[in-house]
Order: structure tokens, then sequence, then C-alpha cells
């Protein structure tokens, strides 16, 4: 799996841009997306997949000990690839 950092030298050295440039435009990307999902709204990119946000409401969960813990109501996200990406992935 590679990380944020090798992606970013990656597209540096590909599109031409500076690495800061790079990693700027990626934070951007990354915060649009988190800003849509935290709205309930799903981000769907063509030929790459969709981004879903997924809410849990607050519930009463019991641990291994009997002790009854309340669980605060959650958005997390889910990310489903299209057809295409996998298809060039196999």
């Amino acid at each position: 799996m590679t990380d944020t950092k090798s992606l970013e030298t990656q597209l540096s050295m590909e599109s031409g841009h500076n690495v800061d440039v790079i990693e700027a435009e990626v934070k951007a990307i990354v915060d649009a997306l988190g800003d849509f999902c935290a709205q309930g709204d799903s981000v769907a990119i063509p030929g790459f997949g969709t981004f879903q946000s997924v809410k849990t409401d607050e519930h009463i969960d019991t641990d291994d000990e009997g002790r009854r813990m309340l669980i605060p109501p959650s958005i997390t996200v889910e990310f489903k690839s299209s057809v295409v990406l996998r298809k060039s992935l196999n």
C-alpha cells in the first residue's frame, strides 16, 4: 500500500508540479470529501468510485464485564470502487 508522501511524490514527478503544490491539492481534495460526507452527502468520482457517509445512531453497548456504556452517534465513510477501477486492477 502506498502512503500519502509516496503518492504526492509520484504525482509531482508525473505532473511536473512542485511537491508542495501537490500536497496542498491532495489536502484540499481530502478536506472537501470530508466536508461533503460529514453533511451526509455521497461523492462519486467517475472511473474511481463512490465515497458514502454512513451514520450510526447512539446506542447502549455492554462490555465483557457487563458494564453498560452509551456510545455516541458517529459518521463513517465507506468507499465502493467502480467497475472500471476494479477491472483495471485485475
